[in-house]
C-alpha cells in the first residue's frame, strides 16, 4: 500500500497509449498516483480515472515536452517505434531529458529492450540484425540516459507478451540475459510502478523476465 505523502507525487508517462505503456499508466492509476498520460492521439487511451490527466502532445515538439513536464516528480518513458515508422526514442529521450533538467525533475524510469547495446549473446546480435534502427534508436536512447544527471532506471524486457500478471519474475541488474526469455506487459508494468519509491535500482539497467 503506497503511503498518502506518495500519492501526492505526479508521474508522467511518454508512449502511454502503446501495449507497455497502457499497463504503466494502469497500474500506476491504481496504485493511487496522479497521471498525467502523454499521447499522440487521445482517442487511443480509454482510461475513465480520477486521477488522470491526458495530455496531447509529440514528444519530437520541445514546446510539447517543456508543458507536459512542468509540473511532474517522476518521468516514465516507454517510447518505441514499429518498423517502418520513424524512431522516436533518442530523440524524445532527449527533449525529456532537456525538459527534466529546466524544470529539475529527477527521477527517470525508461523502457528499453533485451539485447540493446550489444547485451544477450547469440540473442542480442540476432535482434540487433533484424531491427537494426529500432535497436540502434535504443542504444542511442540508453547512452543519453547513462550520461544525464538525473535519478535514471533502464528497464530492459525480453520479449513481452500480452499475458496476465504473476508478479513472479527475475531480475538482473548490469547483467546481460542469456538466450530467449519472455515478460509480460503487466508484469513489467508493476514492477516500474513498484519500483518507484526504492533505491535499489538508481542509475542501473535492469533486465526483467520470467
Amino acid at each position: 500500500m503506497i503511503k498518502d505523502s506518495h500519492k501526492d507525487k505526479n508521474i508522467i508517462v511518454f508512449g502511454a497509449t502503446g501495449k507497455t505503456g497502457h499497463q504503466i499508466v494502469r497500474y500506476a492509476l491504481e496504485k493511487g498516483y496522479h497521471v498525467t498520460a502523454f499521447v499522440r492521439d487521445k482517442s487511443r487511451l480509454n482510461l475513465k480515472y480520477n486521477n488522470l490527466k491526458i495530455v496531447k502532445g509529440n514528444v519530437l515538439n520541445i514546446k510539447d515536452v517543456d508543458r507536459a513536464i512542468s509540473n511532474q516528480n517522476i518521468v516514465i518513458s516507454s517510447l518505441g517505434s514499429k518498423p517502418g515508422q520513424p524512431t522516436v526514442c533518442c530523440p524524445g529521450i532527449k527533449n525529456i531529458l532537456q525538459a527534466m533538467q529546466k524544470f529539475k525533475v529527477k527521477k527517470l524510469i525508461a523502457v528499453s529492450a533485451h539485447g540493446v547495446r550489444a547485451a544477450g549473446g547469440v540473442y542480442g546480435r540476432i535482434l540487433n540484425f533484424i531491427l537494426k534502427k529500432q535497436m540502434q534508436d535504443k542504444n542511442e536512447m540508453e547512452e543519453l540516459i547513462e550520461k544525464s544527471k538525473t535519478d535514471w532506471t533502464v528497464v530492459r524486457p525480453p520479449v513481452l507478451t500480452n499475458g496476465g500478471h504473476t508478479d513472479n519474475y527475475n531480475l538482473l541488474t548490469d547483467q546481460s540475459l542469456k538466450g530467449l526469455r519472455f515478460i509480460s506487459r503487466e508484469d513489467t508494468a508493476r514492477f516500474i510502478i513498484d519500483s518507484l519509491e526504492k533505491r535499489n535500482y538508481k542509475n542501473k539497467f535492469v533486465t526483467i523476465y520470467s
